[in-house]
């Protein structure tokens, strides 16, 4: 048994307090009754966390819920000196759903967070700089709308359930506004680093790396949920798992908002698709989590309500991310194909190099070669290629030669996949031979 304890206080009138302690007495769990001069009268109950749940089962069956006021609160010391084994417990069902409620309003602390967040995420993404970018995700405040959906869902909560719906995608939405707003003026004013060109051709790594449509986003996403649920149902370490779930959502939504400062469509249709993936996959493996947590309804209606509501929507939802999920697959697939053929040009490359023995030539290898591809991963018909060659004579090449019968060879060993032909670029660095 968990040493972790809630203690619950039960306001109401003295006629009704002899079934609390009846209750209390089924349960092996002391009561204590304070006498008040009036017809009210208060009961506090000390209950183990994993007993709390079907005590307040059994208080609602009683009708105690409604006749007088039930307060969980949970005990953070004790005097107690009976040692008893530590395991981690589920915070209560009730408390579990007010967390949830709460985290759905819409506080004026609530966009202030999301605007700030969207502000230093789009900065760090801008600049390149990892370290900005996780200062972000900290700060974020999207864990309990994001979870509060899943509550609502596997408590048959409708209401829950959109509030918690509408909270993520208004706070997504401002994100979006707010990153647009940022990348606009920062790129009107001047303000980016002179290495640092903003076009959809050069982009920083940060922000490449979350617009490439990959079916691995799916594993991490829902990864993301379910470490958010948990820590959300066990009250502990939310803050740190808040931050998984920034990580899934607000780069994404800023990248969108960067997307739309450079008007390009297919750029806010790659990066809105990973953010819409994301969502979906957080709801389902929060949602999964709860209902294994058996945070369910207490009344039988009431389960078969959530039962069914938890199946509808998990089925459209997941029909929703099974098309994501194809979509997902083949871009993965495409990736390959378009990494596969830019390791063949790299072979390719160096092997005529060398097999043309150019002279004062030592050696040659491919530092860089980039394939032009679609939203979807495929090869748009264009190619550049930087390579190296190592000479001891730089000055006696003619490299405008090699480069011409580089480009040439390039075009018909590929000009299936590369239909608009090859860029080469050569960079020289001449090695010096002792005698």
């Amino acid at each position: 048994m968990s040493n972790s304890m809630r203690q619950i206080q039960i306001i109401l009138p003295d006629r009704d307090v002899k079934k609390v302690l009846s209750i209390a007495k089924e349960s092996n769990l002391n009561a204590a009754h304070v006498r008040s001069a009036g017809e009210i009268d208060l009961v506090i109950i000390t209950v183990p966390d994993e007993m709390v749940n079907n005590f307040i089962t059994k208080l609602k069956g009683a009708d105690i819920d409604k006749v007088g006021t039930v307060s969980i609160m949970p005990i953070h010391a004790s005097l107690s000196h009976v040692e008893t084994e530590i395991t981690p417990t589920i915070a209560p069902k009730e408390e579990i759903i007010e967390n949830a409620r709460r985290a759905t309003y819409l506080t004026k602390g609530y966009m202030f967070m999301i605007v700030i967040s969207s502000f230093v995420a789009t900065l760090g993404l801008l600049l390149n700089s990892t370290a900005v970018v996780i200062g972000a995700m900290v700060i974020a405040p999207l864990l309990g709308p994001s979870i509060a959906s899943c509550v609502g869902t596997v408590m048959g909560d409708t209401a829950l359930f959109k509030k918690g719906i509408v909270s993520t995608f208004l706070g997504l939405l401002i994100v979006i506004i707010a990153a647009a707003i940022t990348a606009f003026f920062v790129n009107s004013l001047g303000l980016l680093p002179p290495l640092v060109d903003f076009s959809v051709e050069e982009l920083p790594s940060e922000i490449l790396e979350r617009t490439t449509l990959n079916i691995l986003i799916v594993g991490l996403a829902l990864a993301s949920g379910a470490a958010g649920a948990y820590s959300f149902a066990e009250g502990k370490g939310e803050i740190l798992v808040g931050v998984m779930i920034a990580v899934a959502l607000v780069p994404p939504a800023s990248i969108v908002g960067i997307g739309i400062a450079l008007l390009d469509v297919e750029f806010i249709f790659s990066s809105g698709l990973l953010l819409l993936v994301n969502v979906i996959c957080i709801n389902i493996a929060g949602t999964l989590v709860f209902w294994r947590l058996r945070i369910r309804p207490g009344g039988f209606m009431e389960m078969v309500h959530s039962e069914r509501s938890i199946k509808n929507r998990l089925f459209v939802t997941i029909i929703i991310l099974f098309i994501l999920g194809a979509i997902l697959s083949w871009t993965t697939w495409t990736a390959y194909q378009t990494y596969q053929l830019e390791k063949d040009i790299n072979r390719e490359a160096e092997l005529f190099i060398e097999e043309q023995d150019y002279a004062y030539v030592t050696d040659a290898f491919v530092e860089d070669t980039r394939v032009d591809t679609d939203i979807f991963g495929y090869p748009e018909g264009s190619g550049e290629v930087d390579i190296v060659i190592h000479t001891n004579n730089s000055a006696e090449i003619q490299w405008n030669n090699i480069t011409l019968d580089l480009q040439a060879h390039l075009n018909n060993k590929f000009k299936n996949e590369i239909t608009e032909g090859f860029t080469v670029k050569i960079n020289p660095r001449e090695v010096y031979v002792s005698p």
